[in-house]
């Protein structure tokens, strides 16, 4: 009985030992399991630090070209049109007859303008020569008696030496009394003639002075009458000229023909005067528009590089002519407009282009690998890593420069991503960081 008790007790205690014993291993495997699992769960990756670098993209806008100037020509009076000289498309030069405007009636008020000039020329031309001819025969008529004044001077002195010469003559007995008094007779008769013809002498160069100026004065009114006449036929002509310069209507400017409006014989009414639109092909303007995020690195007079679609293989050099001030709220970008030489005449308006603006080139933003995405949707999302734990965050992208992507939006710079392991990851996954 007493070994039965003690068989019963050992029982009990190994009993107990074992018990004891398997809920000891139990924890221990326990507890190994779960450093185990805890060891497997934690995934390891690699990971870049966000930051703020400059990279040079491919930067392009699209433009329109347009002429340098669109001009409507118009005629300047009503009548038919007499002929259409130019087709759409046709190059012209300033001042190139484009059309006419029948002008008869026009041009024989020209004509007759021109003729009652040309007359009144020959009146004044006229008046002139009568003035000259006034003049000279006056001179002569002084001239003839100054003649005739020194003539008998002359006679008078010769007369005088002659009755001297007879009377002393006969005081020697060498001439007669008859002799000496025909010359006493013939010198006082050539006394009376020159003292005649000395008053005469006398009062016309006292006169002639004056008589001189007084006809001349009286020619000039005469001959200021007819300039006047004159001036204003030229005048009348020279409206008659203009009306007709009307009728004919010319280029006022280089450029090509875009359009032409009206046909040949065709009634213009100035209500409606357009006949051709002009435009200027020599400089295009490029027009197009510019961000509010990038109009601060843009200058006016910078160079820029354009193509067009239209145009294979030719690359342009522009220059920025004008930056509008105002922002156009619908796009929210300001008009920028490009001047293009094109002195070939490859470059039509209405083409499409694409600028290159260097500085815009140079875009300063966060960037990160594009393998460092993922998308869901429409969404793009990175693992942002937080105290070794892996947050999915959603980013807003932008512009791509190769194998790397602008983020605008949901990360910071100095922030940490998953480079590598990306897929291998989920929402608050426990990471560990490679070195």
């Amino acid at each position: 009985m007493k070994n039965y008790k003690k068989i019963i007790l050992f029982i009990v205690l190994l009993s107990i030992i074992f018990l004891t014993g398997c809920e000891f291993l139990d924890k221990y495997l326990k507890k190994d399991n779960d450093k185990n699992k805890s060891e497997i769960n934690v995934i390891k990756v690699a990971a870049i630090k966000v930051k703020q670098t400059t990279k040079n993209i491919n930067n392009t806008l699209i433009g329109t070209a347009d002429p340098e100037f669109d001009i409507k020509i118009k005629a300047q009076v009503e009548g038919k049109i007499d002929q259409i000289l130019v087709s759409e498309g046709d190059i012209v030069e300033k001042g190139q007859i484009l059309a006419k405007i029948e002008d008869q009636e026009v041009r024989l008020r020209v004509r007759q303008a021109q003729i009652s000039v040309k007359d009144a020329k020959s009146e004044v031309e006229r008046s002139k020569l009568q003035k000259k001819e006034k003049i000279l025969e006056m001179e002569k008529e002084f001239a003839d008696v100054q003649a005739d004044y020194l003539r008998k001077k002359i006679l008078l002195d010769k007369r005088k030496d002659e009755s001297e010469t007879k009377a002393k003559l006969y005081r020697i007995k060498a001439a007669t009394l008859e002799e000496v008094r025909e010359a006493e007779r013939n010198f006082e008769q050539a006394r009376i003639d020159y003292a005649a013809s000395a008053k005469k002498y006398q009062t016309s160069k006292e006169l002639f002075g004056d008589e001189k100026n007084i006809r001349g004065k009286m020619l000039d009114l005469n001959i200021d009458k007819n300039e006047n006449n004159l001036l204003s036929l030229q005048s009348e002509l020279e409206k008659a000229e203009f009306e007709l310069e009307k009728y004919t209507i010319k280029s006022p400017s280089n450029g090509m023909i875009s359009d032409v409006f009206k046909t040949s014989n065709q009634y213009i009414n100035l209500s409606d005067a357009d006949i051709f639109s002009l435009i200027g092909v020599k400089k295009i303007h490029v027009r197009t528009n510019v961000s509010e995020s990038d109009i601060r690195k843009i200058e006016k007079d910078s160079e820029v590089n354009i193509t067009f679609d239209a145009i294979k293989d030719a690359q342009y050099i522009g220059r920025i002519i004008s930056i509008k001030p105002i922002i156009d709220t619908a796009s929210r970008s300001f008009p920028v407009r490009i001047l293009i030489p094109n002195e070939d005449n490859n470059i039509r308006p209405g083409m499409y282009s694409r600028i290159s603006f260097d500085k815009l080139n140079e875009v300063e933003a966060l960037w990160i690998p594009i393998s460092c995405m993922r998308k869901s949707g429409n969404t793009n999302y990175v693992f942002k890593i937080n105290k070794n734990i892996a947050i999915k965050t959603s980013v807003e992208t932008g512009r791509q420069s190769g194998d790397m992507v602008e983020i605008i939006s949901g990360l910071k710079s100095g922030e940490q991503i998953i480079s590598e392991g990306v897929d291998k990851v989920s929402d608050l996954s426990k990471v560990e960081i490679l070195r």
